[in-house]
């Protein structure tokens, strides 16, 4: 008969208690599918519910991504009342509350945006430099310019303008002569224009030049 080795005793123990923890694993698994049936197979089809959820909201947030790249894209094209109803809006006949709340609206979501319209020129005054003095200085070849929406009619009133604050002539992309014989005062003119701010006391919609050309 085969005598056991100290070494062969310790790999006996070894397996044995291998053995015992299995049988007592299966044991406990035995026991809660006996008192609480269908828990395993129910964690397993949960498992499953998380795993189709994450991947529902793995396609919701790349469909949002590529919702907000096109969004972005779109932002190169010009504003203008056919393609634009909100700015359309402006041109209206409508209360001036209703107006008012339209055109901050239409700043909050369009600025820095380029809008293109035709309108016509209402003022052209020389630029005054910004002084800590009570000295009215004007800064040579810079001009404040208001305009109307439309065609230029002598004496019109309307509800609020656009303006020029201190441009010059290349900033409207006149290359040649000055702006009081180039564009004055009763000019029909195209605009192109990047949106700025308004100025709810003067009824200014404030315009960053890109181009002005008569028609």
């Amino acid at each position: 008969m085969k005598e056991f080795t100290k070494k062969d005793i310790k790999e006996i123990r070894i397996l044995l208690v291998v053995l015992a923890v299995l049988f007592g694993i299966i044991g406990v698994m035995a026991i809660i599918e006996k008192t609480h049936p269908g828990t395993i197979d129910t964690e397993s089809q949960t498992s499953e519910i998380h795993t189709i959820e994450d991947e529902s909201i793995t396609k919701e947030v790349s469909s949002a991504i590529v919702l907000d790249n096109k969004d972005k894209v779109d932002d190169n094209y010009i504003l203008t009342v056919d393609n634009c109803k909100e700015f359309a809006d402006l041109f209206v006949e409508q209360s001036d509350e209703i107006l008012e709340q339209k055109i901050k609206s239409f700043v909050d979501k369009y600025q820095y945006r380029t809008i293109e319209f035709d309108g016509n020129i209402l003022l052209v005054e020389k630029y005054q430099k910004p002084s800590i003095k009570n000295k009215i200085e004007y800064l040579e070849g810079y001009y404040n310019i208001l305009m109307y929406d439309g065609n230029y009619v002598e004496n019109e009133m309307k509800a609020f303008s656009f303006y020029f604050d201190g441009v010059c002539n290349y900033d409207l992309g006149l290359e040649e002569g000055y702006l009081p014989d180039m564009i004055k005062t009763g000019d029909n003119v195209h605009i192109v224009a990047k949106i700025d701010e308004y100025d709810d006391y003067l009824n200014f919609l404030y315009l960053t030049p890109v181009s002005v050309t008569k028609r």
